[in-house]
């Protein structure tokens, strides 16, 4: 992959304002820090930039992670790179957060997938009251590189419902893949405080978790960037000129189709 000019990527699902920078020479920098997307994601940007010494005119594109996650958030980041596309004339691309999560977990661990068995990954992330939000992923290694395909859609399930989940992939996978190269990616550290803290004691029991690599939660804009260095297919564009985030309900989750 070349770059004549550079790659910003954006994301604020969550509660951290989350920034990457691709350069023409193809070094990332990363910016995560928590606080509201609001007051934070503009100063951000400016001091990622000013750090790679890159101008806002040398940006050929704006990553932007439409979700699901906070509403204002979503909405603040997707305005934000809307606004940078307007005014330097770039392209503007979204992707699932939780795929990008997915990725981020991928990009930082590459070297121990090669020749190995294929990797599980489970993003979770809190929605609304003892509600989670959940998407899976399968990566196999294909000659050109690592390829990521979904389970299952991004979705929104009770924390009751979430053990159950994760049972019935062990079941189909657990003989497949390894403890290690099973992993549970939480995009905040509160997604298992939520589990254990519901009034009805842990719903995650640890026999369950040994079961499972728990990694730290990730940069989902390092995950975006990561995404295009692999050449992703799973790019939404935005739709009458503008991008949409994307919400996830029990029922539509079911409805929605990816292929």
């Amino acid at each position: 992959m070349s770059l004549s000019k550079a790659i910003l990527a954006l994301d604020c699902s969550t509660e951290f304002v989350d920034c990457s920078l691709l350069t023409p020479s193809l070094s990332v920098s990363t910016i995560r820090e928590y606080g509201p997307a609001s007051s934070g994601l503009a100063q951000a940007v400016e001091r990622l930039l000013s750090e790679a010494q890159i101008s806002f005119e040398q940006l050929d594109q704006i990553l932007v992670g439409v979700g699901p996650g906070s509403f204002t958030g979503l909405r603040v980041a997707l305005a934000y790179g809307q606004g940078l596309v307007a005014a330097c004339q770039s392209e503007l691309c979204g992707f699932s957060s939780y795929l990008a999560a997915a990725a981020s977990d991928l990009c930082d661990n590459h070297s121990s997938t090669v020749g190995t068995s294929p990797r599980i990954l489970v993003v979770l992330g809190r929605a609304r009251r003892e509600h989670l939000y959940i998407a899976g992923y399968l990566v196999e290694e294909v000659n050109s590189g690592p390829e990521i395909s979904r389970l299952f859609v991004e979705e929104v399930i009770h924390i009751e419902q979430v053990a159950e989940r994760l049972d019935s992939l062990l079941e189909q996978y657990g003989a497949k893949v390894s403890c290690e190269e099973r992993r549970l990616i939480p995009i905040s550290g509160e997604v298992f405080s939520e589990c254990e803290h519901s009034g009805r004691g842990p719903l995650l029991s640890q026999d369950l978790l040994s079961e499972w690599t728990v990694t730290a939660p990730k940069s989902i804009s390092r995950g975006l960037v990561y995404l295009t260095q692999i050449g992703s297919q799973d790019a939404v564009s935005p739709k009458n000129g503008a991008m949409e985030p994307l919400y996830v309900s029990e029922v539509l989750a079911k409805q929605r189709s990816w292929q």
